[in-house]
């Protein structure tokens, strides 16, 4: 049964008294298995993600807020095996996000899901990079 894979994750205050967050999931109709956690700090994110790689899963998007005086964040991660690996940042500059999207595309990896926030350091990046499987030639019949 296809599972939705999350193109987005986007935190937003909840319009009644700003006591929660609400998390938006744009998805699209995918096969796999899908996991998210949300209201987490970067260190739980970042072990979310760290853990679930050697599970044949890739990120599907990022997303941070500040809430209540921190900064908590989204992720969400389904299987995909066609991505032979990925990169993820939790808090680039403008600045470092286009050096990095310079550098390591050479190394074959793209972000796939960019989302902005501000923080005391200004406008903040999350993002997710992939690199994908090389293509297979089609077998002949």
């Amino acid at each position: 049964m296809p599972v939705p894979k999350v193109l987005q994750i986007r935190p937003h205050p909840n319009v009644t008294g700003q006591n929660s967050l609400h998390w938006a999931f744009h998805s699209a109709a995918g096969e796999g298995r899908g996991f998210q956690v949300i209201d987490a700090s970067a260190e739980v994110v970042a072990e979310f993600l760290d853990e679930n790689r050697g599970r044949g899963m890739r990120p599907g998007a990022i997303g941070a807020v500040p809430h209540k005086g921190n900064l908590v964040y989204g992720a969400t991660m389904f299987t995909d095996e066609t991505v032979a690996d990925f990169k993820f940042d939790l808090s680039l500059s403008p600045d470092d996000f286009q050096k990095k999207a310079n550098d390591i595309a050479a190394e074959g990896f793209y972000p796939v899901s960019l989302t902005g926030y501000e923080s005391e350091k200004g406008t903040r990046f999350c993002v997710v990079w992939l690199k994908e499987k090389p293509k297979q030639p089609a077998k002949k019949p």
